[in-house]
C-alpha cells in the first residue's frame, strides 16, 4: 500500500469513529426531586414606567468668548539678500 494511501485511510478511519461518537449523547444524571419555584419579584407599573434617574446637579460651565483671542505675530525676519546670476 502506498503511502499516500495508507495516510487517506487512516485520515478516513479517524474521522469515521469521530462522527461516530459525536452522535452518542451525553450520559444522563439521575432524575431528582423538582425544585420548587423561586419567588419573583414583580416590579409594579409606576416602576416599570419611571425612565432612568434624574443626573445630578452640577454647576452650568463658565461661558466662553464667542470669538478667539488673536493670534500672536510671527517675529519679523530679515530681509533676504538680492541673488546674484540666475
Amino acid at each position: 500500500m502506498t503511502p499516500t494511501r495508507a495516510t487517506w485511510l487512516a485520515v478516513l478511519t479517524v474521522g469515521a469513529v469521530t462522527a461516530a461518537s459525536a452522535q452518542t449523547g451525553p450520559p444522563s444524571a439521575p432524575k431528582s426531586s423538582p425544585r420548587p419555584p423561586g419567588f419573583a419579584i414583580t416590579p409594579g407599573p409606576n416602576e416599570i414606567y419611571r425612565g432612568p434617574p434624574l443626573p445630578p446637579d452640577r454647576p452650568d460651565p463658565p461661558p466662553r468668548p464667542a470669538i478667539s483671542p488673536p493670534m500672536e505675530r510671527a517675529p519679523q525676519l530679515p530681509p533676504m539678500s538680492p541673488r546674484i546670476g540666475n
